[in-house]
């Protein structure tokens, strides 16, 4: 688990500080909000408070598969949601409530046996550790919706009038049923997840101890590194739309609507019953319940003293043409090492040397080969090769064009006579001239050059305008020589942004110069929409 804290304009904060109001996942790209005020007092006109709790309540049929839920006198999960988006939390208005899958990727299991709690709260700081609503109701019963417990992890499901916690999410929605691709060897694949399943299932149930020694025995497709799945691995392949199985199409004829185990103990031991999805947990049921099994592997395991490969990560996306970095933890090893890749998901004789190189924690290759999405890097020491590691599942995809949101700044060059006001345009295009979400732009500039003076003609109605300039602390445009930044934010909750035929115009930026010399106004992107990038070009001024 990887998070960063993110202030009130979503910049990076380091993981010491001690106020910030939203947190990145950077596993998933989600955005959490953070709580705050856990005084035991509710307050329903502070969307943030922790202690409020709600009735699900929700008009979008879609959610609330053919009941709303219970209105609760505005104290309600639409309720909630309009709130914080009128509010613009972090300056955005996309906010929402979250799967079942996304409450569960932010719960520590590992946290419930020693603090009884499961979530960082170093984090996620006036966590109540109780059920939160998710945005999903139940198929077979919808007047009742799905709920995850922090203090354990457990998803179980509750009618729509009872009351719960909260927590808001923003970001694209996660764990696509796209990803899955079925191998001619009788296994699948999750691409977003960098993991590959057996298609089938243990003929039999079994006891948790069994279901361990079974996955490890296993010799499927010729491979032998099977394992019983974690909670949040089995978690990812259950389907809250279906039931009897829970679980995407692609698995549903071989699979039992009944327990399956998996690895995960804190001493409490987890599963996922497949007749409707919900989470199976108890103390000591290791030799009582007989559950079903169903194997995995993939990812990398540390040992101390091996080697550890940093990039690529699991489940990421490599193109065919562009240099990458490999790296890893050298462990100060003496010697080279030999990086051998499988395009074939690690089976034994499938590697192949694409470079030997000194042990110094890094390599820039260049990707080239037969694409796929069964890749498996192997990182061993030409002198200790009992000390090597592997890292896998990842993918090797042919090259396209990025797709990129443009901000151009015009004049790209002017001279201008001290105390002269200068106007400069931000003007706006993708590559693909299609609607998106929006963008979120920084201007910076050196404030011993130049006074802003403010914007003019800023078009489409900005969800975050900042003319205060800020303190470019974390050097966003990579230019020691600005010292202050400007921000304009559009966002939208739907790819239907901007309203305006492009190329258009954003804003002009008025300045004044204050003594002479010369110097940039750059642009960094806050945020760009999903699956585009930022490009931009600057503005030179000679004062």
């Amino acid at each position: 688990m990887s998070f960063t804290k993110l202030d009130n304009n979503g910049n990076d904060l380091p993981d010491d500080a001690e106020d910030w109001l939203m947190v990145r996942d950077n596993v998933t790209g989600l955005i959490w909000e953070i709580k705050q005020a856990k005084d035991g007092v509710q307050n329903y006109e502070n969307p943030n408070d922790a202690d409020n709790t709600y009735t699900w309540y929700d008009t979008n049929i879609a959610n609330n598969l053919g009941y709303t839920g219970h209105y609760n006198d505005g104290k309600n999960t639409q309720t909630f949601i309009e709130q914080l988006n009128q509010k613009q939390l972090g300056g955005f208005n996309d906010w929402r409530m979250p799967s079942p899958k996304e409450l569960a990727s932010i719960t520590d299991l590992s946290k419930v046996g020693k603090v009884g709690q499961a979530i960082d709260i170093i984090f996620f700081p006036a966590s109540i550790f109780e059920f939160y609503w998710s945005s999903t109701s139940n198929p077979t019963f919808t007047a009742s919706a799905r709920k995850v417990n922090f203090s354990n992890g457990y998803e179980n499901i509750d009618d729509k009038l009872a009351l719960y916690y909260v927590r808001a999410v923003r970001g694209g929605q996660c764990w696509s049923f796209d990803s899955f691709v079925i191998n001619d060897d009788h296994t699948i694949t999750d691409i977003a997840s960098g993991i590959m399943w057996e298609r089938g299932t243990s003929d039999a149930s079994q006891t948790w101890q069994y279901a361990i020694d079974y996955c490890e025995n296993l010799s499927i497709a010729m491979y032998t590194d099977w394992r019983l799945p974690e909670q949040k691995e089995l978690i990812s392949i259950v389907d809250y739309s279906r039931i009897s199985p829970s679980i995407n199409s692609v698995f549903v004829p071989h699979t039992m609507a009944n327990e399956y185990w998996s690895s995960t103990k804190n001493p409490l031991y987890y599963g996922i019953d497949f007749e409707n999805g919900l989470t199976q947990v108890g103390i000591d049921i290791q030799n009582s319940k007989f559950f079903y099994v169903r194997a995995v592997r993939g990812g990398q395991n540390r040992q101390p003293g091996h080697l550890f490969i940093i990039t690529p990560l699991q489940s990421s996306f490599w193109k065919l043409g562009r240099t990458m970095s490999i790296t890893w933890e050298s462990q100060n090893i003496p010697g080279n090492v030999t990086i051998s890749l499988s395009k074939d998901g690690g089976r034994e004789g499938t590697y192949e040397i694409i470079a030997e190189t000194e042990n110094d924690g890094s390599y820039d290759w260049q990707v080239t080969g037969d694409i796929s999405v069964n890749c498996m890097l192997k990182i061993e020491p030409l002198n200790e090769p009992d000390k090597g590691t592997r890292q896998g599942l990842f993918s090797i995809y042919p090259y396209t064009p990025e797709k990129y949101q443009q901000i151009i700044l015009r004049p790209a060059t002017t001279t201008i006579a001290e105390n002269t006001p200068v106007t400069i345009t931000a003007n706006y295009s993708t590559s693909d001239n299609a609607k998106t979400r929006g963008i979120g732009v920084r201007f910076h500039y050196d404030t011993s050059k130049l006074m802003f003076m403010g914007f003019h003609s800023v078009s489409l109605t900005p969800s975050v305008i900042e003319q205060t300039p800020l303190d470019d602390i974390g050097d966003y445009d990579n230019d020691p020589s600005t010292d202050k930044y400007l921000l304009l934010q559009w966002s939208s909750p739907k790819m239907d942004w901007p309203e305006n035929v492009m190329a258009l115009k954003l804003a002009d930026l008025n300045f004044i110069p204050q003594s002479s010399g010369q110097g940039n106004i750059n642009i960094s992107f806050l945020e760009v929409s999903y699956g585009y990038v930022g490009q931009s070009k600057k503005c030179h001024n000679h004062y």
